[in-house]
């Protein structure tokens, strides 16, 4: 890995922990957070849309495996898909005492809740390690 791209993924998980650090300790909600614009009229015709009662094809990836565990302990979202590659911890605004971690998985980061021995995953963020 060349020194840039070390460099950028160093800054582009300390600009992830800081805007977690930021949802969590600031005063906004996510209603304050504006929606992405959206087209005013579609090109896709609504009958090309998937219909939402099918089922994947093929199999879950790890990043989707990750989204199920969102609010459960991270204990087992290991048990199901192995370690992390690395992991982060500052202490919480959210839990007094408590610590806010962010962990790289292969193609995934998983933001986390630590409260004594229970750490609970918080949210479940795409990207390439």
């Amino acid at each position: 890995m060349t020194q840039t791209m070390k460099r950028n993924l160093i800054l582009s998980v300390l600009c992830l922990i800081c805007a977690l650090l930021l949802i969590g300790c600031g005063n906004a909600s996510p209603a304050d957070v504006p929606a992405p614009s959206q087209p005013a009229e579609t090109a896709a015709p609504s009958a090309a849309l998937p219909d939402a009662n099918l089922e994947p094809v093929g199999e879950p990836t790890p990043f989707e495996i990750a989204q199920k565990y969102i609010d459960r302990p991270l204990d087992e979202l290991i048990d199901v898909i192995g370690e992390p590659l690395s992991s982060e911890y500052v202490p919480s605004c959210l839990i007094q005492g408590g610590q806010d971690g962010i962990l790289q998985f292969d193609s995934f980061w998983v933001s986390t809740i630590k409260d004594g021995d229970l750490e609970t995953v918080n949210a479940v963020l795409e990207g390439e390690a």
